[in-house]
Parts: structure tokens; sequence; C-alpha cells
């Protein structure tokens, strides 16, 4: 350890009389009484500078003798030391603020931990309080008031902790006992045990809170102590509990924790080297830690060679928007074609002409975030509310970079990038008053934006679904085209088809692409019903001067969003359909394969299950394959799943992975340039960036 005792800290004893007696039947320990000088930490992470530590001399039954040691902790790495005088064993207590491994940030309330520690001898002596210590804690007093010997309880209590966690195989030995365990001393079997432990128990607690279980610090003490209670009369946990790890340990980000120790050692002036945890842990449970494992997240045990598989997620680093965005939209790409992605959050503005704040964060070539810059986007002539909505739409300013449109439910504009890593003058898509169309004010569209050139003359247009007045009673929505008529200027709205959408809350959605292959956008459509009748496919075929004809319409089993793509890689464009069901439903996806001419083929599944898919989902390559995947990204709730195309379809199992993202939003793009889609995520106050395949 790279201990750097300060100042040994004000030390009180409350003095009781007797003398020490040994500590269970057959230990060899007297009970002659030794001057000891105690040094060690108290480590959930680190505690930080001020917490206080007692030691308790204990009689043979683990019992207090009323002798109490006091100390504080000597800075942010939980360091202490004190001088007492006792014999056989004692009891630790840690109890004050601590460093959360998941979070990368200090708790807002104290936890206590404790520990046992054996005297043998006078002199100097290291003891670390941390979370093997707390949860072998009641069961080593039980063993120990059972008969055993305190070496014997010890070393049973955690062969038993190991086993019931699950945590770093069923052949695992630490090698230390957890007093000598030190998440600050180096990449050793015993410290990368103990960070683990510790990284596990904070992701249980995490899970668990954004559940709605209260804060964080409660439920991890909480935590702490139903386990230790659980362990204590024989050393294993309800399946409930066993469960909760095991999730747990599949939803660990090592990478991201890692990054975030060393981020909070640098901070704090350490130079103190960390454990690997990857050494220990086993993201897919296939009995192979992470470290030796060709594929983290594919249970694979006799390390077949993975393909075409999602196999290594790493979240790289996190930046706080403490002014919250707009939405959880991200526009992302080579916005100034210098050759380096840039990431795009759109923040809530603080003065009262501005539609919204522009942050722009640089990438590494790591895909790292850099320090970001603030462009103000103004608002449009005759509007006067700020955004609260964003969205991301195919190039129409013709930069070779994709482009935003912002809205604030009264008003809507196109904001387009300008190739110079900035955004042009806002090009309104409504009107002040607004304009009537389909019996109500048009004020914006509703959900997906479809892009293409519709009317031939080499400018994007855009078409989509108007906001609908839920309680009006209209039963009829209509599609909308706006040409571009000129560079950023927009023609006012046109009606090109009107489908029925009579249940409240279901608006339908809309998707371009050619799927005639003569060289003009068609519209794809998902539309509802009245009930008992079935949702429906719609195909627009566009005829490339702003007019479209309908296609017989398709019955679904379900509704939700379309993605227009090539799923079977014949070069014709399919349609997929994800499954929107509240709470979810099955399939997951279904698929209509397109023949060329703009007729799609009844609808079968395309990915079966019953998972309820939360927020976007992104259909591109993800693992260098050449194939078409889909991944959605899930939300605290519900998991993150990758799809992998296998070039006539999808995989029948889709890899899940817990708590990966916290929103189900943001955007997938090649990060650090690899060739293969990564994520980045935004739960409205948190930008993250998660690299796919590294």
């Amino acid at each position: 350890m790279q201990t750097r005792w300060i100042r040994r800290l004000g030390i009180s004893a409350l003095v009781g009389l007797g003398t020490m007696a040994t500590w269970g039947c057959g230990d060899s320990v007297g009970t002659m009484t030794q001057s000891v000088t105690l040094a060690g930490a108290v480590q959930k992470g680190p505690f930080v500078l001020g917490s206080t530590v007692n030691v308790s001399t204990l009689d043979a039954k683990g019992n207090p003798l009323g002798q109490v040691f006091n100390t504080k902790t000597s800075s942010d790495l939980g360091e202490f030391q004190v001088d007492f005088t006792a014999s056989g064993q004692v009891s630790l207590e840690g109890s004050g603020f601590y460093y959360n491994e998941v979070s990368g940030g200090l708790s807002t309330a104290s936890i206590t931990l404790r520990a046992y520690y054996e005297i043998t001898a006078g002199g100097k002596q290291e003891a670390y309080v941390n979370l093997v210590t707390h949860l072998t804690y009641d069961r080593i007093k039980r063993l120990v008031a059972d008969g055993a010997t305190f070496a014997a309880a010890t070393k049973q209590a955690e062969d038993e902790l190991r086993t019931a966690l699950g945590v770093g195989g069923s052949s695992f030995v630490p090698g230390k006992a957890g007093i000598d365990m030190n998440i600050l001393g180096g990449d050793t079997d015993a410290n990368d045990y103990l960070f683990a432990v510790s990284a596990l128990v904070a992701q249980a607690a995490a899970t668990k809170a954004t559940l709605g279980a209260g804060s964080v610090d409660a439920v991890l003490q909480e935590l702490l102590n139903t386990t230790a209670a659980d362990l204590a009369d024989d050393g294993k946990l309800t399946a409930a509990l066993a469960t909760t790890y095991q999730q747990a340990q599949l939803a660990l980000q090592p990478e991201d924790i890692m990054n975030k120790l060393r981020a909070r050692l640098s901070a704090i002036g350490s130079t103190a080297s960390i454990p690997d945890l990857n050494r220990i842990i086993d993201t897919d449970g296939d009995g192979i830690p992470n470290a030796k494992d060709n594929c983290l997240l594919i249970a694979n045990p006799m390390q077949d060679v993975i393909k075409d598989g999602l196999c290594r997620i790493v979240k790289t680093n996190s930046v706080s928007i403490p002014e919250g965005t707009v939405s959880a939209t991200i526009l992302a790409g080579d916005l100034d074609h210098s050759g380096t992605t840039s990431v795009v959050a759109f923040v809530n503005p603080a003065a009262s002409t501005d539609a919204a704040v522009a942050r722009v964060f640089a990438q590494s070539a790591t895909g790292r975030l850099q320090t970001p810059r603030d462009i103000r986007l103004p608002l449009a002539a005759g509007f006067t509310s700020s955004a609260n909505q964003a969205f991301v739409i195919d190039d129409v300013s013709k930069d070779g970079e994709k482009d935003i449109i912002l809205s604030s439910g009264t008003w809507m504009a196109v904001y387009p990038t300008d190739g110079k890593g900035g955004f042009g003058a806002p090009g309104a898509l409504t009107q002040n008053p607004p304009q009537m169309i389909g019996g109500f004010p048009f004020t914006g569209y509703a959900g997906p934006i479809a892009v293409g050139d519709f009317d031939g003359n080499g400018l994007p247009d855009i078409a989509g679904t108007p906001f609908h007045p839920f309680g009006t009673g209209i039963t009829l929505n209509p599609v909308v085209l706006q040409l571009q008529t000129a560079a950023g200027v927009w023609a006012a709205p046109k009606v090109v088809s009107m489908l029925s959408s009579p249940m409240a809350g279901n608006i339908p959605t809309v998707a371009a692409a050619d799927l005639n292959h003569d060289n003009k956008p068609d519209l794809v459509t998902v539309n509802y019903d009245v009930l008992p009748n079935p949702p429906f496919v719609a195909v627009l075929l566009g005829d490339g001067a702003g007019g479209f004809a309908a296609m017989p319409s398709i019955p679904l089993s379900q509704g939700g969003s379309p993605v227009v793509v090539d799923v079977n890689s014949d070069t014709l464009q399919d349609v997929l359909i994800q499954n929107t069901v509240s709470g979810g439903g099955s399939p997951l996806f279904l698929q209509l394969l397109g023949d060329g001419t703009g007729k799609l083929a009844a609808p079968t599944t395309a990915v079966a299950g019953s998972i309820g898919i939360a927020g976007s989902v992104f259909v591109g390559n993800f693992t260098k394959d050449s194939l078409v995947d889909i991944m959605t990204p899930g939300n605290i709730s519900s998991p993150f799943l990758f799809l992998s195309g296998t070039g006539t379809g999808f995989k029948a199992q889709p890899t899940k992975i817990a708590n990966l993202s916290r929103s189900g939003q943001g955007t997938a793009v090649d990060l650090n340039k690899d060739g293969v889609l990564d994520f980045v995520d935004n739960d409205g106050l948190t930008l993250s960036t998660i690299l796919i395949n590294p």
C-alpha cells in the first residue's frame, strides 16, 4: 500500500478493568496485553478524511469489554492509525462518507463497516476494514460461538462468502484474509477480489435504488447488513439475494469503474495503483474471468470463436450537464470535416432569445468526451418560447452530416449543420399564427421525421405526421410533406395522405426509402385503426414530383415504429416493425420483406421474445461482419438488447445487459473510427460514451 501517514489524530480510551481472554477454543494466543500501533484503511471505496474509526476489545464470546479506542481517518484514502494495548481479538468499526465505485462520486450519507482483528504480538501492524470483513463479521461471530477457532472461523466464513456471491469462480483463492485486502494496494489476486466485491455490492445497491427502493446510500447499508445477517446462520444466501448479486455482476462495467477510480485518485493527488477488475469479474457467467475470456458477453465455456456476436462493451466516460438537456436527443458526426467525431447535446438555454444551446464535445481517438464548447441557437423570427424537444434528421443542408430540428410544441424549426462545426440560421417549419391542416393548427411533427428529395429539385425535403390534439374527436391524421424550395427555405406543409388513427396516443409513424428502385423516395407508414381492427402498414410510392400513390395496406399483429433496411442481404429494402406494446409483447420485431417493386410480403416474426423494448432502436453494423444488426439501449428497468444479423435475418437469442443505459435514448455512431457503431447515452443530465466491440 502506498500509505502516507499524515499524523496520528487524537486518540482516547474508555477504560475498563480486566485482562483480555483468548477468543475461541483452541487459539494459542496468550492473555498478556500488547502495545499495538494499528495502521490501515477503511474502504468501501475509500472513506473520506475525518471518518471515525473505533477499536473495541472483546471477550471470549466476542462481546465488548468496554474499552474503545477512537481515531479518525487521516486522508481521503481512508487511512487511519491508532495506538492501544490489548490481546486476542478486537472489533474495528469505521463510519463515514465514502467513494462509490459505480457512480464515481462521493456518497451523500455515511455508512458503517466492521471487521474482526486478532492481536498476536505488539508493535506496528496493518488491518483493513472493508466489504469482505463486514459481510463475514456476523458469520465469524457465530462460528466462534459454536466452538471454532478465530482463524478457522475466518477462513470458513470467507470461503462461504466467495461461493455465495459467485465472485472469482469455484477454484479461485485470493491468498489473503479480508483484513489484509487493500483496494489501493496494487494488482494482486486478493486486492482484485476485494475491488470486485465492493463494485458488485455498489452495483446491486444502485440497481435497487433506481427501482425506487430508496437512496443509494441507504440501500447499500441495508444490503450490506442484510447480506451479513443472511450469511450468519449457514454461510448461504437466500435465492433472492443470490439472484440480486448474479444480476449485478452481469451489469458491471469494469473499465468504467476502473477509469472512475483512477480519476478520483488523480483528483485527490494520489498515485496509488488499482487492481484489475477483469481478472475477477465474469460478465457472462460462463466460469471464465473477463481477462481470459474471448467473448465477455456471450457465455462460451469452450472458448469457441465468436465471429458475429457482441463480445465487449466499454463505457469510456461520462460528463455532467447541470442545466439539463432539451431532450435525450444526441447529434453526432464529423461536423467540421476534421476526421474526428463530435457529439452534440442540446442544453436548456439561459437567454430568453435562444431556442437552445448546442454543447459540442470533440472526441479523442479512444472515444472519450473532451472539454465542450457552447453554440447558442437563436429563436427563429416570431417565436418566443425555448425548445423542449429535439429531433435528429438526415442531411437536409447537404454538408454531409445530419441536421437537427428543435420544437417547443407551438413551433418547429430546422437548425442545419454548416460543415464547419457549427449551425446555420434556423429555417422555420411552422407559422405564427399556425396554419390549419386537417382541421387543427399545424405546430410541428409528432414523431420520426422522414427525409428525401421528394420533388426532384436536388434539395432534401421532410415528411411526417403532425402533432395530434387528443380529445378533439379527430379520427384522421394527415401525412404531411414540406418541400425545401431553396437552401434553408421551407414551403408550407401539404397533406399527401390521410390515415385512420382514432386511438388516443397512437399517431402514425413514417419512414422514407426507395422501395421500388426507381431512385425516387417513397414513404412507409405504420397506422392504427378502430379496435378490434389491427394496426396496418401503408406504403406511399413517390413519383419524384411531390406526389404519392398508395399501395394496398397490410394488417399487423402489433403496432410500432418502422425501420427500412435490407434484412436478408438481397439488396432489396425491407421493413422492420419494433414492438412498442407497453410492458412487452411477442414478437420483439416483425419483418415485411420487399420485392423491389414497392410491394411488401405479409409480416413474419423477425425476432421472437416477450421483453418490452424501452427507447430507441438502432440498425447497423456493430460487429465488423458487414451484416445488419439491431441494438436497443434499454433503460434502468429494461435491458440493453443486441440482436446479431445473420445475413438472412437475426439470431434467435439476443445478448442482454442490464443497466448499461439509463435513458434508452441517445445515438449510435462510430466514436473511435474502427468501423463499428458505438453508442452515446443521454439521461438528461449526463452523457456517457459506450464503445461496442472495441
